[in-house]
């Protein structure tokens, strides 16, 4: 299966890791604001944002998305996943059906590929 369809199969993917960082006050790094706040990715004080962005625990939380593992990390989306529309949901919905970036199915399977293997 290629990668964009493993994406949108994947019932815990979220496309925020392959496209976006958000940083803390503090240098805390997560995949975005949501994020539980006592967990974090990377963090500023000791790694720059490149670093953070394709460093072990960024690479294993994209192929855990993928492959539909439930991050805990992600629990305030997982938990409203059958009850509203989550953040995650918001994001996805953007990208895959309103192609708001502007990317080809190519670019954007291309993305996460990409972010896979490097």
């Amino acid at each position: 299966m290629n990668p964009l369809d493993k994406a949108k199969s994947s019932k815990t993917f979220c496309i925020l890791p392959w496209v976006h960082q958000y940083v803390g006050p503090p240098g805390d790094v997560k995949p975005c604001c949501l994020y539980e706040q006592d967990m974090q990715i990377g963090d500023l004080k000791q790694n720059t944002l490149e670093e953070i962005w394709n460093n072990d625990s960024t690479k294993q939380m994209r192929l855990d998305m993928l492959n539909g593992v439930e991050l805990p990390g992600c629990a305030k989306c997982n938990s409203r996943a059958n009850l509203t529309t989550t953040h995650k949901d918001q994001f996805n919905k953007f990208l895959f059906n309103n192609n708001s970036f502007g990317w080809s199915p190519t670019s954007i399977s291309d993305t996460i590929f990409s972010a896979l293997i490097s």
